[in-house]
């Protein structure tokens, strides 16, 4: 009889350890020299990333490229690969929890929130209709920390207008502000520098309290339904409900400039360092930036308004075939959602994917590797062909609006949140340039070492319709509640924003235990 589970054989272990999970398989080869030497065998490593890792019916034939080394070195590397890319051993754990019922987007007060590109600044309006005509609103920004969320600063302003505001975006500096009132007010505001530690620590206020200057205010005669301002408050870029309502706006000399469009449901964002302007509708993005590459040093450029200015008066522009299109890699990648076998978009019905297009800085957005010949009044055929783009991942038959999608701020990192499933993507630099030149240069057939090898998993991925290496899937819930926002606030750590409460989820492979906060009655959030 055996005593302990080391007097089994080798055989009877291997046996077991067959049946263990990427993550336990992970944790077993580091219990003892014995079981680590184990988990290293060739064969045994090759079966378990078969059986555990790689997802069946779409990487099987991964292995293939190691068929002529069997040399356990070899296999191993290729194991340590699929750790680093598919994020084996790291789940997601809630760290913090705020109980936002009776603060959140469930008070009578609240308006609207927002937060800013890196994640970490977190805007709340409040407004209280008792002190009209001119009512009162009060702005609380916070700082998201990994450990809890702080309030910073919190204003309190008198208004000129007693409309209800709609929306309020801040700039990529977390410098300016812009508000959308109902029917078509809009207010710019300008934030002193946001510190990072908070400046509200008790019910006093502080001696020297940032100044909220408005700088911009106008009447519009419809309702504006979206909204993106430069860094610097130089430019402001609104988009509202009627023939010619997206209008481009310098905000020092209140210049405005029609953008060309032919639809109402175009929503504005300005990403890539402010250097391109995405209009995102149902099944396309239009994107309005300069096709020439830009090297220069931020402060060498001219003004975002001067910028876009020369872009839209010449009208250079690209077509996206891809619906909420976000730029990745500094405008010249782009992610986003192609409806096929169906109508999709606004409606159910179809299939769903998640997209990368590259820019090939002529106009027109394919995948390298494939050779798309059009004519130069080709465009429309060119858009609706499914071949386009890089599929990144099968979304599931179901609304559109049910899943979301988000990128790290570095974009090396993507989200892809739905039901009962999150799936984590990595958008690294080393598979970035594999795909930029790709098909353009073979590694040499004859060089056997590893990094041959990882060079040619990369392009495996690239030449088959999915980047299966590159995600995991986890299957985790964050659709406990209706999601009203989804954002990374660090590389490993997720926002999740409900109509009720806040959830911040780290992805690690250490739990800790979770945290309990709520917001009290000045907004500061304390330990439940």
């Amino acid at each position: 009889m055996f005593s302990s589970i080391a007097d089994l054989p080798n055989e009877t272990l291997l046996i077991i350890f067959s049946y263990l999970g990427s993550h336990c398989f992970l944790n077993t080869s580091q219990v003892c020299k014995r079981w680590r030497q184990l988990t290293r065998i060739g064969h045994v490593l090759a079966s378990h990333i078969k059986s555990h890792i790689l997802e069946p019916g779409r990487e099987d034939g991964f292995l293939d490229l190691l068929a002529n080394e069997h040399s356990d070195y070899n296999i191993y590397n290729f194991y340590q690969y699929l750790l680093r890319q598919k994020s084996i051993g790291l789940e997601f754990f809630l760290k913090y929890h705020i109980d936002g019922s009776e603060w959140l987007r469930r008070h009578p007060h609240f308006e609207c929130s927002t937060h800013s590109n890196d994640g970490k600044t977190y805007v709340v309006m409040y407004r209280d209709p008792r002190t009209l005509p001119f009512p009162v609103r009060t702005i609380r920004v916070y700082q998201f920390k990994l450990e809890r969320l702080r309030l910073a600063y919190s204003f309190v302003l008198a208004t000129s207008t007693d409309r209800r505001a709609t929306k309020v975006v801040l700039s990529r500096d977390c410098q300016s502000l812009a508000i959308a009132y109902q029917i078509g007010y809009v207010e710019v505001y300008k934030l002193s520098a946001l510190d990072d530690e908070p400046q509200i620590k008790s019910h006093f206020p502080t001696p020297d309290p940032p100044e909220l200057t408005c700088v911009f205010a106008k009447q519009y005669p419809s309702s504006i339904h979206s909204l993106a301002i430069s860094c610097k408050a130089e430019m402001l870029v609104l988009g509202s409900q009627r023939l010619g309502g997206l209008l481009a706006i310098d905000l020092k000399t209140g210049t405005e400039l029609d953008l060309p469009h032919y639809r109402l449901d175009l929503e504005v964002a300005l990403e890539a360092q402010d250097r391109a302007l995405l209009l995102r509708g149902w099944h396309e993005t239009i994107v309005i930036r300069s096709l020439a590459v830009d090297d220069d040093d931020e402060g060498d450029r001219e003004s975002v308004w001067e910028y876009f200015h020369a872009l839209i008066m010449i009208h250079e522009s690209c077509y996206v075939p891809l619906e909420k299109a976000v730029a990745v890699q500094g405008g010249q990648y782009f992610v986003g959602i192609r409806t096929v076998d169906g109508t999709g978009g606004q409606g159910a019905g179809g299939r769903h994917q998640l997209k990368l297009v590259y820019d090939q800085a002529d106009g027109d957005f394919r995948w390298p590797n494939k050779e798309i010949e059009t004519d130069d009044n080709d465009d429309e055929e060119l858009g609706n062909d499914d071949s386009v783009g890089k599929v990144l991942v099968d979304l599931p038959n179901s609304n559109p609006n049910m899943y979301r999608f988000i990128i790290s701020e570095s974009t090396s990192k993507m989200l892809v949140a739905w039901q009962h499933s999150v799936r984590l993507i990595s958008l690294n630099d080393e598979w970035m340039k594999a795909l930029t030149k790709h098909g353009i240069t073979d590694p040499p057939a004859t060089d056997k070492t590893f990094e041959n090898c990882r060079q040619k998993i990369i392009e495996k991925e690239l030449e088959q319709s999915q980047a299966p290496c590159l995600s995991r899937k986890f299957p985790f819930n964050l659709w406990t509640q209706h999601i009203e926002d989804i954002w990374f606030i660090e590389e490993d750590a997720v926002v999740v924003e409900y109509s009720d409460n806040i959830c911040v989820f780290k992805i690690s492979n250490q739990p800790e235990r979770a945290k309990c906060m709520m917001f009290n009655n000045i907004g500061e959030v304390v330990d439940a």
